[in-house]
């Protein structure tokens, strides 16, 4: 597997707040990498006690993020990134402190906006979600989310020609929360070298699961999920970039 393997684009994908019918589109919210529980600890200034923000686990489709009282860790997916580092509260913002990052060749977007300096968030916890709204100081607006409980389908994909990619899709109690995608070959024949997915219309029988890519070509594409059992798919695909239009068929085997 090569560099494109584990490419995560840094946008993440979560769930709509309604259900989709028939060919309404499931989309995520601007910026989503990704209501949650999780333990929030008291931030009572009256008794002195120092706050220390929401404290648990969740994950998103990039990987693991742990709080604890003043500390913090993440795992990324596969083994990509290992974090370790401080937590506190300072003026009601939780700020996270990686201690050292030689293991971690994908930072996660919401603390590489930040680098070198700690990340600053406006963090909420809200049923078993976790949002984290970084500071003005990243000089973004994109929002990370974290579920507690993620399902993570991972699914090898092949079109009609032999080329391959390799999918993640992610959903919380069925509902589309976002995925990605790569080319382990690097042949970037089957929708591009890698990119991630946006959200999901369902119409009919069938699924379309739109996609978009990045890099000096970017592109975009639809993957048609024409039959499916909790391990196969069967289906069609049509992308595009800046240079060319790729469209086949696929069949799907859940890892």
């Amino acid at each position: 597997m090569t560099r494109c393997f584990w490419l995560i684009f840094a946008l993440s994908g979560c769930r709509s707040n309604s259900e989709v019918k028939g060919s309404e589109v499931e989309t995520i919210a601007d910026g989503v990498e990704d209501s949650a529980s999780g333990t929030v600890s008291p931030q009572d200034d009256d008794t002195g006690e120092i706050p220390v923000g929401p404290i648990g686990v969740w994950s998103n489709c990039t990987g693991e993020l742990t709080l604890m009282e003043g500390a913090f860790a993440w795992e990324g997916m596969g083994g990509n990134c290992s974090l370790t580092g401080s937590s506190r509260v300072e003026d009601e913002s939780l700020v996270l402190e990686a201690a050292d990052y030689s293991d971690c060749i994908y930072p996660p977007w919401w603390l590489e906006v930040f680098r070198p300096e700690p990340a600053v968030f406006a963090a909420s916890v809200s049923g078993e979600r976790l949002t984290f709204v970084p500071s003005h100081a990243a000089e973004t607006t994109r929002v990370a989310h974290f579920e507690e409980n993620l399902d993570a389908a991972w699914w090898w994909l092949t079109a009609a020609e032999g080329d391959i990619t390799h999918a993640l899709f992610c959903s919380v109690e069925g509902t589309f929360f976002g995925g990605h995608y790569t080319d382990p070959e690097e042949t970037c024949e089957f929708l591009s070298c890698s990119g991630q997915f946006l959200g999901v219309t369902y119409s009919g029988t069938e699924e379309h699961w739109s996609t978009v890519s990045g890099g000096d070509c970017p592109g975009s594409g639809i993957l048609t999920v024409e039959t499916r059992t909790d391990e196969s798919l069967t289906g069609r695909y049509y992308a595009s970039n800046c240079a060319r239009v790729f469209q086949s068929t696929f069949t799907g085997v859940r890892l």
